[in-house]
């Protein structure tokens, strides 16, 4: 129908004003680009300084809602104990024992708080939990007991901080009165929070490297603040804060957010308060606007780069549209009227519309859709054929541009041609087109009418919608959460991921309604009808409160029986119900067992605590009994009875001793030894002690050469021997007793079941019997001191615990397999000696022969065992100056009127120790030697540094002869 024709035109006489346009056009788009990016990058700005405000607003939020929810346990608990404190008190007192019962079932509840006490009207801790040992306390001057004496309607009562009486340590106390019948006040309970805990929540927060967090109270004083920075700007108590804080919280005192320079550390901060429910407490956090606008900075580099190589390119381009202008437009000037009667028709057209001239092999007409689908400009479309745009690589590129020449002819005879195909743009995006074909009536040439409608987006999405829902199923079929995911009225299973069908073992067949999963999960049913009443009642607080429901933990019994201890969460989005389930089941048995390792090391610092005044006793009883008998024929009555006298203190001694190797403080004297040979050498002593009706075996590692062992070998006599009787006591009938040793290397993974463990390598020593064997609840106490199933006066209960104390002390540990009438296996693991630790033998020193004439100062601040100690030197033959305290020592070192060999002082006494008084008198006599002697363990004479290197040293009690040798070896050796 149309024809281009070239038309006969004047040259252009002056370009001139299309130079003009050009650059005036280049320069606006430039401004242009620049004004873009320059919104741009505020609108950037803006949305990170709201995305900042936001996440502080949400994090203040979040943990308020954590801290006030913790108050409220707090508060429903001590209103709990102050209900049942007034029903005793109205039935006619209060019982001790019932009501700390009840404070310890409460405090359970909440396992986060110190503790739960209660006070008498004088403000008097008199029930409550804690350590029972502590002295009593009174708190009626604390701030929280005043406000509840004078006003019966205080209700709760939460203080300001303050440092605990009992704890030692700065918290939060949360108080409530307990009134008599008549309205008298009868006593307080509290409950405290330490700031300890809240640190603990604040540090799991991501708040960015310059963020802060805290809490203030009414007054806004400072009540704890993350991070520290050990200054005074996070003093409990510090009011160091920015004015915008006071005047905002005056006009709106439950919440707001502003931004400010800090006044302590000079940094702009995006801050957010939010009062802490009902209480008179405030909590802030503020994000740095450094940390949050950092991404933003970056931003701001890289689009000034991308500006700059945009100037250089639109520079460069209209460079090339001038020259290549001036050469076509005596073309384009020809081609302007056939455009023109195709301009209306199709240049505003939604999809891309091109003319194809078959006679011509090229394309004619083009609208803007079609520039905009190829990349090009239309002097460019104008120049191609039919076939250029078609995206493909031999063969398929000719199997594509038959199937085109076919579909042309087709479309010229008469069809309507329809189909999709991606095309190629210059621009390198090839979409995929929605092609139609239709030939155009004319007399002068066969045109084809070709519309393009790109279908990219669509497909993408699609695409992208499929790929979302595999990433979600493969991210939810390998979540270490087991997930179910129900729906309806009746809670029909529609998905369940892999992990819930290996935990419990239950495929959605099988759990097709929820209604078959309870009373498999929960077969017992009173157990299943609590967790169902609890559950319930999750859900429909969670619907009053418009919030998420509370995390619950239930035990679950899976397929295979085996029972798990589950966390679940739960998720309800419209009729949907998603539950996710956490496995917590190593986690708690992991917990129970650092619990009984930790009460263990309790039960040690317990006995390490009563060896001093203990040893001075038996130091002042063994010596009178020694000195009493040299003047005592030990065949009279009075010989006999001191001789009993003397046994039952050297009883003691080793009871004392005993206690000590459990608490690991005891002195050692470790040495290299081959396990095999001391078991070979104490065979036979073992074998008296189990009797005939016993088979002892001894199978060494048959493998390889055992490695070796640093331990005191007297230590590891206490060990077998402590076993054997054991194992003894077990097998009153006879039966057998076998020890096996073997080198083992212990993983990381050991360490999940034994939290003593530590990755190395190990000797193991097994200690096996067919004995009685013993019940979970007996293998949890065997360790423990004075814990003994033996009936009164059989035994101590202190062999087990001594093991388990030298074993300890030698960095080792010790676990223990029993089962009632199966026997009891006892495997030892002590760390292998490396070959390369040696032993350095101490030099021999020329001994001098010394006869018992020396003179000794005798330094001791307990007057009776002065005078008892001072009567053993007497005996033994030596003479004895005394002093009660180290100032009286010096003294009688400065005065130099009296030869002193040898000082024998105590190591702990009132005002300076034994050490420091060394060290004076060294400075006035160089020469002199002494001999240290405490009834302190070992750490803690360490820690007055008295065991080091080449000191003597003699352990409290003593004997006589104990005495006297260790005087002349340290006269000999000093």
């Amino acid at each position: 129908m149309y024809h281009a024709v070239r038309s006969r035109v004047a040259p252009f006489t002056n370009v001139h004003p299309f130079t003009i346009k050009l650059i005036a056009g280049v320069v606006l788009v430039n401004l242009l680009v620049t004004v873009f990016v320059g919104m741009s990058l505020f609108r950037i700005r803006q949305q990170y300084v709201k995305d900042a405000t936001l996440s502080t607003q949400n994090l203040a939020q979040s943990v308020e809602i954590n801290v006030s929810g913790t108050f409220e346990k707090i508060d429903r608990v001590l209103f709990s104990v102050e209900i049942e404190a007034e029903k005793q008190i109205a039935n006619g007192g209060i019982n001790r024992e019932a009501l700390n019962e009840y404070i310890a079932k409460q405090h359970v509840r909440l396992p986060e708080i110190g503790a739960i006490r209660v006070t008498n009207e004088q403000g008097e801790v008199v029930y409550g939990t804690g350590n029972p040992t502590i002295s009593l306390a009174n708190v009626s001057d604390r701030d929280y007991f005043r406000q509840l004496y004078e006003n019966p309607e205080a209700g709760l009562v939460v203080s300001k901080p303050v440092i605990g009486r009992i704890a030692g340590k700065w918290m939060i106390a949360l108080s409530r009165r307990i009134s008599q019948p008549d309205g008298s006040i009868a006593g307080v309970v509290y409950s405290t929070v330490l700031m300890d805990y809240i640190d603990t929540l604040f540090s799991s927060l991501e708040i960015g490297k310059h963020g802060v967090i805290g809490i203030r109270d009414a007054d806004l004083g400072l009540v704890t603040f993350f991070p520290k920075t050990q200054g005074k700007k996070d003093e409990i108590g510090s009011r160091i804060l920015n004015h915008r804080l006071v005047e905002l919280i005056m006009t709106k005192p439950e919440t707001g957010t502003y931004t400010a320079v800090s006044e302590w550390d000079d940094i702009e901060r995006t801050l957010t308060y939010q009062k802490i429910g009902p209480y008179p407490l405030y909590m802030f956090v503020g994000r740095a606007t450094t940390d949050y606008l950092a991404p933003w900075y970056r931003e701001i580099v890289r689009s000034l780069a991308l500006l700059a190589l945009f100037f250089l390119i639109s520079a460069f381009s209209a460079r090339q549209i001038y020259c290549r202008r001036t050469k076509e437009i005596w073309a384009m000037e020809s081609l302007r009227q056939s455009e023109e009667r195709f301009r209306v028709l199709i240049e505003h057209a939604p999809e891309a519309i091109l003319v194809y001239d078959l006679d011509q092999d090229r394309y004619v007409a083009a609208n803007l859709k079609a520039e905009t689908l190829f990349g090009c400009i239309r002097a460019e479309l104008m120049r191609k054929n039919i076939q250029f745009f078609y995206k493909m690589d031999p063969p398929d590129k000719q199997e594509a541009q038959a199937a085109v020449t076919t579909y042309v002819e087709q479309a010229m005879a008469g069809e309507k041609i329809d189909f999709e195909t991606a095309v190629h743009s210059a621009d390198g995006r090839n979409p995929t087109c929605e092609v139609h074909l239709v030939r155009l009536p004319s007399e002068q040439s066969r045109l084809l009418r070709i519309s393009l409608i790109d279908i990219t987006e669509r497909r993408r999405a699609r695409e992208l919608l499929r790929a979302s829902e595999s990433k979600f199923r493969a991210l939810a079929d390998n979540s270490p959460l087991a997930i179910c995911m129900a729906t309806g009225i009746e809670q029909n299973a529609v998905y369940i991921n892999h992990t819930f069908l290996t935990l419990f073992g239950y495929s959605l067949n099988e759990l097709h309604c929820m209604a078959k999963w309870w009373p498999r999960a929960y077969p017992e049913e009173a157990y299943r009808s609590q967790v169902s009443e609890e559950w319930q009642r999750r859900v429909e607080y969670a619907i009053e409160t418009e919030s998420d429901m509370e995390p619950m933990e239930t035990f679950v019994t899976s397929k295979d029986g085996s029972v798990k201890n589950i966390l679940w969460d739960f998720r309800i989005v419209g009729n949907d119900t998603i539950a996710f389930g956490l496995d917590l089941t190593e986690l708690r048995r992991t917990e129970a067992q650092l619990h009984q390792s930790q009460k263990m090391e309790s039960l040690g610092r317990l006995a390490a605590g009563i060896a001093h005044d203990f040893n001075n006793m038996l130091s002042i009883i063994l010596g009178a009994a020694e000195l009493s008998l040299t003047d005592t024929p030990e065949e009279s009555g009075t010989g006999q009875h001191l001789m009993a006298i003397k046994t039952a203190a050297e009883r003691s001694r080793d009871i004392t001793r005993q206690l000590l190797a459990f608490s690991r403080k005891g002195i050692i004297e470790p040495k290299p030894i081959s396990l095999n040979a001391q078991i070979s050498t104490s065979q036979k002593n073992m074998g008296r002690l189990i009797g005939e009706d016993v088979t002892l075996t001894f199978h060494p590692d048959p493998a390889s050469d055992l490695w070796k062992v640093k331990i005191d070998p007297s230590q590891l006599d206490q060990i077998l021997m402590n076993l054997v009787a054991n194992a003894r006591d077990a097998m009153p009938d006879g039966g057998a007793l076998t020890f096996e040793t073997a080198n083992i290397s212990i993983h990381d993974e050991y360490n999940c079941l034994y939290t003593k463990a530590r990755p190395g390598d190990y000797i193991q020593l097994t200690v096996s019997d067919t004995g009685c064997g013993m019940d979970r609840e007996t293998r949890e106490h065997i360790f423990e001191p004075f814990f003994t199933t033996k009936n009164v006066g059989k035994g101590t209960g202190l062999g087990l615990a001594t093991v388990y104390g030298i074993i300890t002390q030698n960095n080792g540990f010790i676990n223990c397999y029993s089962e009632p009438g199966q026997g009891t296996v006892f495997r030892i693991y002590f760390p292998r000696l490396m070959e390369d630790d040696t032993v350095v033998e101490k030099q021999t020193v020329p001994v001098t022969a010394y006869t018992i004439s020396e003179r000794i100062l005798l330094v001791d601040d307990e007057e009776l065992l002065l005078s008892t100690t001072t009567k053993l030197l007497e005996k033994i033959g030596y003479t004895v100056i005394q002093a009660q305290s180290p100032e009286e020592a010096i003294s009688i070192c400065k005065q130099g009127d009296q030869q002193i060999d040898l000082i024998l002082t105590d190591v702990v006494m009132p005002g300076i120790n034994g050490r420091e008084m060394v060290d004076r008198i060294k400075i006035i006599s160089p020469e002199v030697k002494v001999l240290f002697m405490s009834g302190y363990t070992s750490d803690m004479v360490a820690q007055r540094g008295i065991v080091e290197e080449g000191m003597h040293y003699i352990n409290k009690p003593f004997s006589m002869n104990q005495l006297k040798k260790k005087i002349k070896d340290t006269l000999e050796h000093s």
